[in-house]
């Protein structure tokens, strides 16, 4: 199906069919399935009626049996074609078989009045009969329309017009002249009046396929607020309750005589308890920010031109002096956001600067290759127990548990570098290291690799 926005208006004015050949295919795909079957029902519905008709044969005609043959004759052919509706291609090209057993059962109405002269006057009312049995109970196109009904008028004024009544013939032949023209007309307008809802079906699809999208985006948008909410709320309920339990031991310690410098000494823990509930507080405020800054990009289309090797220069810079950093490999450039992954990496060398001074060396191996950069990060820093990398990397709004065991913040570094992985087409990954520490392996997406859109469009 094509979008609203693809469709030609214009349509031919002789052949009642869209100018464009694309919007054309598209409308006789979007509305074969129904026309077939209604086409099949309609034909299996006249062909039993058709062989009956003999029985006016037994009436009018002095040797019936060569007319009753040939009805059965083409009844029978005809059954043989409406066996095509159910093969794959017999199915496809339903209107085809339609014009076909029309044509036959024409021809042989057509046929038996040209054998036996005699019979015409009741022949004719057959054949207007047929008329509108074509335009208004079958569903073929307008050219293919006109065609059988032609073939009615045409056959018909040949057969009749080599008997002697000439003028009997001529009035006949101009009555299924004016019944052509009418249901002629009247399949014109059908036509266009089906093309034009076909076009409206388009628009109604593309607004709610538009109104989808908006509301997958409200519903992604609510969703991040919402687990932003929770999270915030968990972040500063703790620090909150340390400041106002330590404040009140710092004045109650600092008002109290001084027996030797213990009341002073226990102020001064306490205000550190202060010092270290603030800065968690800060520190859980800022990341929670910053990844919802990066979550807001989600769905955008990266059209930045990003340094791979001044993103890893960032990243040396990050980190701290005491850890040593080697670097394999360069990348170039690739197409992504660059509002994402500077703190993708920032936040990546936050986690290291956290190990503290039980983390010295990090190697990080650059690998490009399918439209996808590879960053390997390897360091000797404590083993990551994995169960506790799949909780520290989960999305906030998977998130069943916001209170880390001690209390203090929710780790949000990693899960800050996975979320940029993510909306940057890539992922964070932790693999096994046999000899110590850990081995996290970060990919982007290079948006501007050919292939990497054509998959991402299908």
């Amino acid at each position: 199906m094509i979008g609203a926005n693809q469709v030609e208006q214009t349509l031919n004015r002789l052949s009642a069919q869209f100018a464009s050949r694309q919007t054309e295919e598209a409308y006789q795909k979007f509305i074969r399935d129904g026309d077939r079957e209604n086409n099949l029902r309609v034909l299996l519905v006249a062909l039993p009626i058709f062989p009956l008709y003999s029985y006016f044969d037994y009436l009018y005609l002095a040797d019936p049996s060569i007319a009753i043959f040939m009805r059965i004759a083409a009844t029978a052919a005809c059954a043989v074609l409406l066996l095509g509706f159910k093969t794959g291609n017999g199915g496809r090209r339903h209107q085809e078989l339609t014009t076909a057993v029309v044509l036959v059962l024409g021809l042989t109405v057509n046929g038996v009045n040209f054998l036996f002269g005699e019979s015409h006057h009741s022949y004719y009312v057959g054949l207007v009969q047929g008329c509108v049995f074509v335009c208004f109970l079958l569903r073929v196109s307008f050219p293919k329309t006109v065609f059988l009904m032609m073939s009615f008028l045409v056959v018909f004024a040949v057969s009749v017009h080599v008997k002697p009544d000439f003028r009997d013939a001529s009035v006949q032949t101009m009555e299924l002249f004016m019944m052509v023209l009418v249901c002629s007309i009247g399949c014109y307008l059908i036509q266009r009046f089906r093309r034009q809802d076909f076009e409206k079906t388009l628009i109604i699809e593309d607004q709610n396929a538009q109104l989808n999208v908006l509301l997958d985006d409200v519903r992604r948008d609510n969703q991040r607020k919402l687990a932003a909410m929770n999270t915030l709320v968990h972040f500063i309920k703790t620090p909150l309750h340390q400041i106002s339990g330590f404040s009140d031991v710092v004045m109650k310690n600092l008002s109290r005589a001084d027996d030797d410098g213990r009341a002073i000494g226990e102020g001064v823990e306490g205000a550190q308890y202060i010092k270290d509930a603030a800065v968690n507080l800060s520190k859980s405020v800022n990341g929670l920010l910053t990844y919802h800054r990066i979550d807001e990009v989600d769905g955008a289309p990266a059209r930045d031109v990003v340094s791979i090797d001044a993103m890893i220069e960032d990243f040396r810079d990050f980190l701290s002096e005491d850890i040593a950093i080697t670097v394999d490999g360069k990348a170039g450039e690739i197409v992504s956001h660059q509002a994402v992954l500077r703190p993708a990496m920032q936040c990546l060398a936050e986690h290291y600067k956290s190990q503290g001074e039980d983390l010295t060396t990090v190697t990080l191996s650059i690998a490009d290759g399918g439209g996808v950069l590879v960053l390997t990060l390897e360091d000797d820093g404590p083993e990551i127990d994995r169960d506790a990398f799949e909780q520290d990397v989960k999305p906030l709004t998977k998130l069943d548990k916001y209170i880390s065991n001690n209390g203090a913040e929710i780790p949000m570094n990693l899960r800050t570098v996975s979320r940029c992985a993510e909306i940057c087409g890539g992922a964070l990954r932790l693999e096994a290291r046999e000899e110590g520490g850990n081995r996290l392996v970060l990919s982007f997406a290079d948006w501007g690799d050919s292939d990497v859109r054509m998959r991402a469009a299908s």
